[in-house]
């Protein structure tokens, strides 16, 4: 079977061949190690194309300051200023436009994507010449995430609370965008589109339960009801300690669930997702293990997870994303183990 069909298989438990591979590289990590990346994948196919651009991103020289710091500051598509200090890592937001939440009535989102034009026939051939062999996912669609870049975090959590009806008339407007955005990658032809919204400390929930259900749950659900009857699959990727929302991502109709691997008991964590019939997206502990660990050590982690998530249906899918700070002969070995324990 080719890696479109045994991703498929994976996340439908129809017994694929292998546990398929996502590779997923980082600019920080593209330029930290350079060619040596895209050439290793090169040599450790993944089963959702090649990640690695064909030229290696870096800094613009104006964002390096005089003493050889980086920092850059951009206004992204929400109106939010984001300051960035290290290149290709997340920045922290610098000015809102929604701190002051009176501002709402005159604030507009962003233009959906355009599903006509030049640039979708030619972004519509990519992806229908990657679906020849390989498996399509595309997007990061949030909604909290969103929330609490255009206003304070501790300020969007006191509103959801008080059910004040500018949180809502918010992430409605919010949602509004989701749904397009999902209505282009749909019309793209995607096999399958990525939600992503950290909703874990290291050990519980950001949230209560309720507040989550009543709040966020109708709003995914509206999200994931337009994906799944347009026939793709939905993943879901938050991080932090979430389990206690594992039955509602599967209720709500979540395909895949990539989680944070650290911030969860693995033997709760494989249980809950048999339970729900729910296929996961491994990635190994980027927190210690792929920045401090050994590759021996890297090797016997990969292998514990496939004994302790593996099935012979599938249900798990491997993860290799990259970060910058990882040794290269960490990354080595975690395509290679990916590989081995497949």
């Amino acid at each position: 079977m080719n890696s479109r069909e045994r991703v498929r298989k994976a996340i439908h438990f129809g017994s694929p061949d292998r546990v398929p591979i996502r590779n997923q590289v980082m600019d920080a990590a593209l330029h930290e190690h350079g060619r040596k990346l895209p050439d290793l994948y090169r040599t450790h196919p993944g089963d959702f194309g090649d990640p690695a651009p064909a030229e290696i991103p870096g800094p613009r020289p104006e964002d390096i300051l005089p003493d050889g710091s980086y920092r850059r500051v951009e206004t992204d598509s929400w109106g939010v200023e984001w300051e960035f200090l290290k290149f290709g890592i997340m920045g922290h937001p610098l000015k809102r436009p929604l701190d002051r939440i009176e501002n709402l009535a005159a604030y507009w989102p962003p233009a959906p994507p355009a599903m006509a034009g030049a640039a979708f026939a030619a972004e519509k051939e990519a992806v229908r010449k990657l679906k020849e062999t390989s498996y399509c996912l595309r997007g990061w669609l949030t909604i909290f995430e969103t929330l609490h870049s255009v206003r304070n975090f501790e300020a969007v959590l006191m509103d959801v609370m008080d059910d004040a009806p500018a949180i809502h008339a918010l992430a409605d407007l919010i949602l509004d965008y989701r749904l397009k955005e999902a209505e282009y990658h749909l019309a793209l032809g995607a096999d399958g589109i990525m939600l992503a919204d950290d909703w874990g400390t290291q050990r519980s929930l950001l949230i209560g339960k309720d507040a989550w259900r009543s709040f966020f749950k109708p709003r995914y659900a509206k999200l994931i009801r337009m994906i799944k009857a347009a026939g793709a699959d939905v993943f879901f990727h938050s991080c932090g300690h979430i389990l206690p929302l594992l039955p509602d991502l599967a209720e709500l109709g979540v395909d895949v669930f990539w989680p944070q691997m650290s911030a969860h008991d693995h033997g709760q964590l494989a249980e809950a997702a048999r339970r729900h019939h729910l296929c996961l997206e491994l990635h190994m502990d980027r927190q210690q293990l792929m920045t401090f660990g050994t590759p021996a050590q890297i090797d016997a982690a990969v292998a514990a997870a496939r004994k302790t998530f593996g099935r012979a249906d599938g249900g798990i899918l491997w993860h290799a994303e990259i970060d910058n700070g990882f040794p290269f002969e960490n990354i080595q070995a975690l395509l290679a183990a990916f590989q081995k324990y497949a």
